[in-house]
């Protein structure tokens, strides 16, 4: 029997979305109807199933059989991708007040149940009201990177599934998810992503330009990326899909090259010089035609206060009242 993939091995045998997961394995893949619901499934929020939401973030890559379910897939694997920890200053926030009223609910117990007199109840709850601040931020910093390694453990390792398998099935929807993940602060994340940049690229077409805006930001940030196979890619993806806001760091990047501050090996830079070569002129071109279209159909002149006279008429007797579209052209010989 084959082996189980890593996955599925964090699910036990009888765990009803391995056996679904192999039924449809041993089926040749998924219907329609079975990838909306492994897509709802992914975007489950309930953290406690991270085992189950990996397991179905793994077999997502197999979401092929049509465009329709390669793009329900690569969106639900989007959303997987970008869910990320909130902030630290809110969390950091909710557990000091959540330490203060632990304390002074403490204190109030001690006070009316009189666990230890109530002088001394009273001089302790004296002492906690002056020093409860900075007790309750001592305690909730543990507590924090506490829950952090708690929603790591959970949180990371469907957004790992998800970034590997958009190598299988994203195209330019997801690009700007890919290279954002490219400088994610998880490794294993950003490693992925690096090889997912490079599918992605390959699958781009000429109609994905105009509609992956929000990558072009991020794929520039990449251009100097210490990783070649980003950085080449992120290049050539400008050159299918990035508009004018490229052009800047594109040039800024040749010059950076010509400067001789070379790190990498000499394969990287000619793998960068070749690409600057090709997309750099496609950029500007794109950057003079967005320029051009900015300008086209505005007004010579401000419009009169009669704005529903498309064509005024050229003799003076007639009246300025009459709104004339057509005007028969008459001949030489007073022929219409």
């Amino acid at each position: 029997m084959q082996e189980a993939p890593s996955p599925l091995k964090r699910l036990g045998t009888r765990n009803r979305i391995r056996r679904w997961i192999e039924e449809m394995i041993a089926a040749g893949g998924p219907t329609d109807a079975e990838v909306e619901r492994l897509c709802a499934r992914a975007r489950d929020p309930n953290g406690f199933r991270w085992k189950e939401r990996a397991a179905v973030c793994w077999y997502l890559r197999n979401a092929k059989g049509n465009e329709a379910q390669r793009s329900l897939a690569a969106s639900a694997l989007c959303e997987v991708l970008d869910r990320v920890r909130v902030d630290h200053g809110g969390r950091l926030a909710r557990w000091v007040l959540r330490c203060l009223v632990v304390g002074y609910g403490l204190a109030l117990v001690m006070w009316f149940g009189g666990a230890f007199g109530r002088p001394a109840a009273l001089e302790f709850y004296v002492v906690l009201a002056a020093v409860g601040p900075m007790t309750a931020v001592l305690m909730a910093a543990p507590m924090m990177l506490l829950q952090d390694g708690f929603e790591a453990w959970r949180i990371e390792p469907p957004r790992v599934e998800a970034v590997r398998s958009l190598e299988y099935v994203g195209a330019g929807e997801s690009l700007s998810s890919v290279a954002r993940a490219c400088r994610d602060r998880v490794r294993a994340v950003r490693a992925s992503a690096a090889d997912a940049l490079v599918a992605v690229e390959a699958r781009l077409t000429p109609d994905d330009y105009g509609s992956c805006g929000r990558a072009v930001p991020r794929l520039c940030r990449l251009l100097q990326d210490d990783r070649p196979a980003v950085g080449v890619a992120a290049l050539s993806a400008l050159e299918k899909v990035g508009d004018g806001r490229a052009v800047e760091p594109v040039e800024r990047l040749a010059q950076w090259i010509a400067s001789g501050r070379e790190r990498l090996g000499v394969e990287h830079y000619e793998g960068l010089r070749a690409g600057i070569s090709r997309a750099l002129p496609v950029l500007r071109d794109r950057r003079q035609r967005e320029r051009d279209a900015s300008r086209l159909l505005r007004p010579a002149e401000k419009p009169g206060d009669d704005a529903e006279t498309l064509l005024r008429p050229a003799e003076p007797g007639v009246r300025s009242g009459d709104r004339l579209l057509v005007r028969p052209a008459e001949s030489p010989d007073g022929e219409k």
